[in-house]
């Protein structure tokens, strides 16, 4: 399999734009700019059947018959996306034949919807090779990157390539590694020496340790044992499966890095541990190139890792520091722990090795639905849409029309990233009535919907209730950041601006950063916070500010507030480091990858904090992963509303083509959450509202219209 993609791009003044772009997110082997479309499509599938990934990117004018013709190309089952179809809407396009096309998808793909449904990338793993077709221009193009089109082109490398690559690595590092004689080390070993049976850089030894069993630093300080038996550069340390789950650990002298890993839904004990193996062994080799970074919570340079440090004093002197990334999602059950704990190692990474290492990362689920004999239809009748009739030889008679993007029209931020309902084609599918019934056709139900919500706010990074309960256990505000925000860098701002709004010519007017930052902090913790809460405060909202380079709209202030000589003015000019208002300021802000973090807050956790992913979609943010203990107490609300008003509240978002079964009860179906609050309850991933499924947080505000605290709820039907 290609490293990299091949790249079809039109022909045209921004034609070089659109290769920079791609080549931003992934590495390009070589660019064709095609002036024939059918030359192009024929050079895609050929690319593909040889093992190459290809991408390629057509003009919205065109989108729809370049697709048609190469989805005829593939000679893949077809289905239709009902993500696509839900995103659509009434935006339906004007010619049937069109929206089949629109919504079409060969089976085995990810599909990326675009937001407003029309011309969504696709990416096809159906032949040796990946087949990425996405838009050209400009706004679809950044939306189709923004969603992952192109970076899927690539496909994720295997467990088991992972876990070579790692091994072989490590060894090429001539790095000497130590495997404490515990826990699961043997499987560790069989993995190691599967992968290169005459490698002499992993050797077991026998640690032993002064330290209780099941101690919090337990595995930390064993790690650093194993390396202090001899001549080694790292320890590692492998623990037994329990009901935290797995426990990794690799120190050297000086520091340690420990990761928990916890089952993923479905994820039986021989898999979790076989995913033990695998990422202990990415730990190695990134602490083998990289050095295992001491994380401090002062204003200098933190860890580049990915974890937070945690303190544990085992030797005189030195302070062991252990950085946890917690994967919190559903646990194993107790049954399938307990076989884990009597199954013999060897025998379970044999096993895992053919039967999970071996496998390929599994396509992103999407809910989908036969396409019918319409799209047959449109196959026989091939030479109408592509028949060389315009000068890049596709004709181009659809008539839905690329849309004039603006950011008040699109809010890309809440579009939905799960599947929907499918919409009737140009045959008028009939729809099923045993059970269901169209909106028009059902009654007033007599009962209510009781939902119980954790929290306030969407859960992603800070807790301001958190922060104020850490700085009531003694915490600094670097520290009640770094809690937060894991992996990220304190720095000061040597470009700090003296306004937010510059006065005019005269001098009048205007608004200083210091008023802006107190009146903010002051409307979203309140006052009487403790002060490394308010300063906590006042960083995240100047680093807020700066990402988002807003410092009006959106942003809550109290702007009847007379900040002068109060204990929020002192703080906020702590960290602006200065003592008059005078002064030119450097303020404290929270930097990751060398800029401004996206650092995101809200009133109260549910437990622990979830994942921006979770809360919004989009890419995965390293310090908003979630995860995080949040220490206050969980507000718990109550919300009742009729059947009635939350069958229109569903039909008004829906549409009319939506469908209620005659049980209320079963409307609202909770498919996913992150388990922040408990087993049963969290942070919801996606619900299921009369077919179309939506994330839990556009439930929450699109759905609702906020009336909901937060998208950590359960959901009971009550009859009257």
């Amino acid at each position: 399999m290609a490293d990299g993609v091949l790249l079809y791009a039109p022909m045209s003044d921004d034609a070089q734009r659109v290769a920079d772009l791609i080549a931003a997110q992934v590495k390009v082997n070589n660019q064709e700019f095609y002036l024939d479309s059918k030359v192009a499509i024929k050079g895609v599938i050929d690319a593909a059947a040889q093992g190459e990934n290809v991408i390629l990117a057509v003009p919205s004018g065109e989108y729809c018959a370049v697709k048609l013709a190469l989805l005829k190309g593939l000679s893949v089952r077809i289905l239709r996306s009902s993500k696509i179809s839900a995103q659509i809407g009434d935006k339906l396009p004007a010619d049937s034949r069109e929206y089949n096309i629109q919504t079409a998808i060969p089976e085995d793909s990810e599909t990326f919807v675009s937001a407003d449904g029309l011309y969504s990338a696709i990416a096809c793993k159906s032949l040796k090779g990946t087949v990425v077709i996405m838009p050209s221009d400009e706004y679809r193009l950044q939306e189709a990157i923004d969603a992952g089109a192109v970076k899927a082109s690539v496909p994720a490398k295997t467990s088991k390539a992972q876990l070579a690559e790692s091994i072989n690595s490590i060894i090429a590092s001539g790095k000497k590694i130590a495997v404490a004689d515990f826990g699961k080390s043997v499987a560790l070993l069989t993995a190691v020496n599967a992968v290169a049976p005459d490698q002499t850089v992993f050797t077991p030894v026998t640690a032993l340790t002064d330290v209780k069993y099941g101690a919090r630093d337990f595995e930390a300080s064993l790690a650093k044992e194993a390396k202090d038996t001899g001549a080694y550069d790292y320890g590692v340390v492998v623990s037994d499966l329990s009901d935290k789950g797995v426990t990794i650990a690799v120190s050297d002298s000086h520091t340690a890095r420990v990761e928990i890993l916890q089952a993923q839904p479905g994820e039986d004990a021989k898999k979790l541990m076989a995913n033990a193996v695998v990422r202990i062994c990415e730990m190695t080799r990134e602490a083998a190139e990289d050095g295992i970074n001491m994380p401090k919570t002062s204003i200098s340079a933190m860890s580049k890792t990915g974890f937070w440090a945690i303190a544990g004093g085992l030797i005189l002197g030195i302070l062991l520091c252990i950085v946890i990334c917690v994967m919190l999602f559903t646990k194993a059950d107790k049954n399938a722990a307990a076989t884990a704990e009597t199954t013999n190692a060897n025998e379970m990474l044999s096993a895992e090795m053919g039967e999970y290492l071996t496998s390929d990362v599994p396509v992103s689920s999407t809910v989908l639905t036969t396409i019918e004999t319409s799209l047959e239809d449109l196959f026989n009748d091939y030479t109408t849409y592509v028949g060389g009739n315009s000068a890049n030889g596709v004709n181009t008679n659809f008539t839905t029309a690329p849309v004039d993007y603006n950011d008040a029209a699109f809010d890309t931020t809440a579009t939905d990233d799960a599947g929907g309902v499918t919409r009737p084609n140009a045959q008028n599918e009939n729809t099923e009535k045993l059970t269901t019934l169209t909106s028009s056709e059902v009654q007033a139900p007599k009962g209510k919907f009781v939902f119980t919500v954790y929290g306030w706010g969407h859960g992603a990074g800070l807790s301001q209730d958190g922060a104020i309960a850490l700085a009531k256990q003694g915490k600094s505000c670097n520290q009640i950041l770094c809690h937060y925000y894991p992996g990220v860098t304190l720095m000061v701002d040597k470009n700090t601006p003296m306004y937010v709004e510059e006065p005019d010519a005269e001098g009048k007017g205007g608004e200083t950063l210091l008023s802006f930052l107190c009146q903010t902090v002051k409307q979203e913790i309140g006052d009487g916070a403790p002060y490394e809460a308010l300063k906590a405060q006042a960083v995240c909202a100047y680093t807020y500010a700066m990402n988002h380079k807003n410092f009006g709209a959106g942003q809550t202030m109290d702007r009847n507030f007379k900040y002068q000589g109060t204990n929020v003015e002192r703080a906020v000019m702590d960290v602006m480091h200065i003592t008059s208002a005078e002064q030119q300021p450097h303020c404290t802000y929270i930097s990751y990858n060398g800029t401004y973090a996206n650092a995101v807050y809200y009133s109260n956790c549910a437990g622990t904090t979830t994942s921006s992913v979770n809360a919004w979609g989009g890419a995965r943010v390293p310090y908003l992963c979630g995860g995080i203990d949040s220490p206050e107490t969980v507000m718990i609300s109550t919300y009742e509303i009729t059947a009635e008003k939350m069958q229109n509240l569903i039909k008004s978002y829906v549409g009319g083509s939506v469908q209620f079964d005659r049980n209320p009860a079963r409307w609202l179906k909770i498919l996913n959450h992150d388990g922040a609050y408990n087993n049963g309850t969290g942070y919801i991933g996606q619900i299921d509202v009369c077919g179309t499924v939506v994330s839990g947080n556009q439930f929450r505000t699109k759905v609702m219209g906020g009336a909901l605290k937060s998208h950590c709820f359960t959901i009971q039907y009550v009859t009257e």
